[in-house]
C-alpha cells in the first residue's frame, strides 16, 4: 500500500523510486530502438541517440542525485528536508518532463520549459540548505546545477532547430555534471561508510580533494568545448591518476566481505577507468565510446545503485544489510558495465550482442531494485521516526 504522505516525507523516497523505474523502462526501449525492432519516432526525438543520452543523464541520473542531496542536506544542516508539496511539485515536474516527448511535445518549447524547470526549481528549493550557515563547502553544487541546466538547454535548442552542433556538448556537460556530483558525494560517503563499518584507516587529503573536483570540471571543458585530442588525452590521464590515488586511501580492502560497501568502491573504479579510457578514445578506433559508458553505466549506474540500496535502508529504520536479490543486483549492474565497455573493442558483428547483453543485465538489476525497494520507499519507517 502506498502512503502518499510517507512517499513525500523525504527526497530519497520518490526520487529513488522514479529513477529506478526509469532505469528499468528506458533501457529496454532503447535496445528495441537500437536493434531496429521499433521505429525511433516512438521516442519523440529526431535523433534517438540524443534521446537515450538525455534521458539517462537528465532523467535517471539527475533524479538519483536530486534524491540523495534532498536527503543529505537535512543531515548536513539539521533543517527538515524538502518534503510535502515542494517535493511533490519537483517529482511532478520531473515526471511531466519524462512523459512530454511521448505525447507529441518533442522538439517544442513546452517540453523544453517543463524539462528545464526541474533544474531551476530544484536549485531554488535546495538553496535553503546550501546557503545555511557553515555550508560554504557545498556551494560547488551550484556549478553542478549550472552544468545540468546549461547542458540541457543546449540539447533542447538543437532539438527545436535554434542551433546546430551543440547537443553533443550539452550531453557532455550533463554527464560530467552528474559525474561531478558522484565524485563529490562519493568522496564523502564512501570513506565514511567504510570507516564506520570496518574501522579501516581512511586517508583523505584536502589538496587531493580539490584536485579531484577540478579534474572533472576541467575535463568537461576540454572534451565538451575544446575537443583537442592531445588535451583530452593529457587531462584524462592526469584525472585518472588523481582519482586512483584518492580511492586508494579509502580502505577498500576491508570491504571485500561486505557487498553494500564494495559495490560503492567498485563503482568508483569506473570513475578512474573512465578517465583512462577517455585518454585513449582519440587514438584507438573503438566501436563505441568506452570512456563515456564507463562513466555512465559504470560510475554513475553502479554508485547510484549502491547508494540507493544503502540509503533507503538506513533512512527507513532498517538494518543496513541488503537482501540476496540486491546483492545479485550489484553483480548484474557491474557486469553490465564491464560487458558494455568490453564490447567496444570486439569485432563489429559482436558489438550489437554486447549492447543487448549489457542492457539486459542493467534491466534485470533495476527490476530487482524496483521490486524490492518500492514497498520500502512507500511505507513509513519501521522505527516510527519522521522521514
Amino acid at each position: 500500500m502506498i502512503h502518499l504522505k510517507t512517499l513525500l516525507a523525504l527526497g530519497f523516497r520518490p526520487f529513488f523510486l522514479v529513477s529506478g523505474i526509469a532505469a528499468f523502462l528506458l533501457i529496454p526501449l532503447w535496445l528495441l530502438v537500437y536493434a531496429g525492432v521499433i521505429d525511433p519516432s516512438v521516442t519523440g526525438w529526431q535523433n534517438p541517440i540524443y534521446w537515450h543520452g538525455h534521458e539517462m543523464i537528465f532523467g535517471f541520473g539527475f533524479a538519483v542525485v536530486a534524491g540523495f542531496l534532498a536527503t543529505a542536506t537535512q543531515n548536513w544542516t539539521g533543517i527538515p528536508g524538502i518534503s510535502g508539496w515542494r517535493l511533490g511539485l519537483l517529482v511532478g515536474v520531473w515526471i511531466a518532463a519524462r512523459l512530454s516527448p511521448y505525447i507529441g511535445l518533442g522538439g517544442t518549447w513546452g517540453y523544453a520549459i517543463t524539462d528545464l524547470s526541474f533544474a531551476i526549481l530544484y536549485t531554488v528549493f535546495i538553496s535553503k540548505y546550501l546557503l545555511a550557515p557553515g555550508q560554504q563547502r557545498n556551494w560547488i553544487l551550484y556549478l553542478v546545477f549550472l552544468m545540468m541546466l546549461g547542458g540541457n538547454l543546449a540539447i533542447h535548442l538543437e532539438a527545436m532547430g535554434y542551433a546546430t552542433d551543440i547537443a553533443r556538448r550539452g550531453l557532455y556537460f550533463g554527464l560530467y555534471g552528474i559525474l561531478a556530483a558522484i565524485i563529490l558525494i562519493g568522496g564523502r560517503v564512501i570513506p565514511f561508510f567504510t570507516r564506520s563499518a570496518t574501522g579501516a584507516d581512511v586517508s583523505i587529503k584536502p589538496k587531493l580533494e580539490v584536485l579531484a573536483y577540478i579534474s572533472v570540471f576541467l575535463f568537461a571543458v576540454v572534451e565538451g568545448v575544446i575537443g583537442h585530442p592531445l588535451a583530452i588525452a593529457v587531462c584524462g590521464l592526469l584525472a585518472g591518476v588523481i582519482h586512483a590515488i584518492r580511492w586508494s586511501g579509502w580502505g577498500w580492502r576491508k570491504t571485500l566481505g561486505m557487498p553494500v560497501l564494495w559495490v560503492l568502491h567498485a563503482g568508483y573504479l569506473f570513475v578512474i577507468s573512465g578517465f583512462f579510457l577517455k585518454a585513449l578514445e582519440p587514438y584507438i578506433a573503438f566501436q563505441g565510446m568506452p570512456g563515456t559508458h564507463a562513466f555512465g553505466v559504470g560510475a554513475i549506474g553502479i554508485v547510484a545503485y549502491g547508494m540507493m540500496t544503502r540509503v533507503a535502508l538506513g533512512h527507513t529504520g532498517r538494518m543496513i544489510k541488503p537482501l540476496k536479490s540486491i546483492e545479485l543486483g550489484y553483480v548484474l549492474v557491474i557486469t553490465s558495465a564491464i560487458v558494455r565497455i568490453v564490447g567496444t573493442v570486439l569485432p563489429g558483428e559482436l558489438y550489437l550482442i554486447t549492447v543487448i547483453t549489457a542492457g539486459s543485465l542493467w534491466t534485470a538489476a533495476f527490476a530487482l531494485f524496483v521490486w524490492t525497494y518500492a514497498p520500502i520507499l512507500c511505507q513509513p519507517r519501521l522505527d516510527g521516526r519522521p522521514g
